[in-house]
């Protein structure tokens, strides 16, 4: 079974403590990928007419039927369950996701079988976005610099609750990090 503070714990360093931890909310990790969603209703439509049975009756007469349609079925059923199961894996990776900030560094741990962890350090950070709906979930997005001198990295944490204190945290800890001389 998968703990989010067994794994939180697991990713601390010595005299670091945990200050805010979350999971994403399901929908803000399904609506991140809207090229899915194209997708799956491109699929969708091309595929309803070759098979359903009873738009075929409603085609003008000129319109290739039969083997036609079986041929095309068979690559839209294989679309559907493979868009089905990238539904699937990102609702699991929703459910196996954890954010957190700590005393000294932001973390994200991602699972689903082994887990990814990313970490950026206070200082590491650029920009930040906050994006809040009324009920205060949203996401907080912000780049970190990348260590080959490539463009920065965009990652964030997406749907979580009470999007504005997070940010108040992690703005802080940037705030001590410039503060701190570097020893």
């Amino acid at each position: 079974m998968f703990s989010e503070v067994e794994t939180l714990r697991n990713e601390l360093r010595a005299g670091e403590t945990i200050l805010w931890w979350g999971r994403p909310s399901i929908t803000a990790e399904l609506a991140r990928e809207n090229t899915l969603v194209w997708f799956i209703a491109l699929v969708i439509a091309v595929g309803l007419r070759f098979c359903i049975p009873s738009i075929d009756s409603h085609l003008p007469n000129d319109m290739p039927k039969g083997v036609f349609g079986i041929v095309f079925s068979v690559p839209f059923l294989i679309g559907v369950v493979a868009a089905v199961g990238c539904i699937a894996r990102r609702l699991l990776m929703a459910r196996r996701t954890v954010y957190a900030v700590t005393s000294l560094r932001i973390i994200i741990i991602r699972g689903a079988g082994r887990d990814r962890v990313n970490t950026v350090l206070p200082a590491e950070i650029n920009a930040s976005d906050i994006f809040e709906d009324a009920r205060g979930f949203g996401s907080l997005v912000f780049q970190s610099q990348t260590i080959d001198g490539g463009s920065p990295a965009e990652i964030g944490f997406w749907g979580i609750p009470d999007v504005r204190h997070v940010a108040n945290q992690i703005k802080a800890l940037r705030v001590e990090a410039a503060a701190t001389p570097i020893s």
